[in-house]
């Protein structure tokens, strides 16, 4: 597993919010888990979210009706 920097903290807050959104009330062992790995999983998200839009210009507003007649 790589490694990164992130407070346990912020990690054990992150994933409290998940589990409650969710619904899900896992054992403390599986909470410690995921506070564990919260770092990693975030990493690799805002990974795949960087790479897929490096290089484009971002749009300031979208009109979904220019282009369509």
């Amino acid at each position: 597993m790589d490694h990164v920097d992130h407070d346990t903290t912020t990690s054990a807050t992150a994933v409290g919010v998940l589990l409650a959104a969710a619904g899900i009330t896992p054992s403390p062992d599986e909470v410690e888990r995921f506070v564990r790995i919260y770092p990693v999983l975030r990493a690799q998200a805002d990974s795949m979210y960087a790479a897929a839009f490096s290089g484009e210009a971002l749009a300031l507003g979208y009109d979904p009706t220019i282009g369509f007649h």
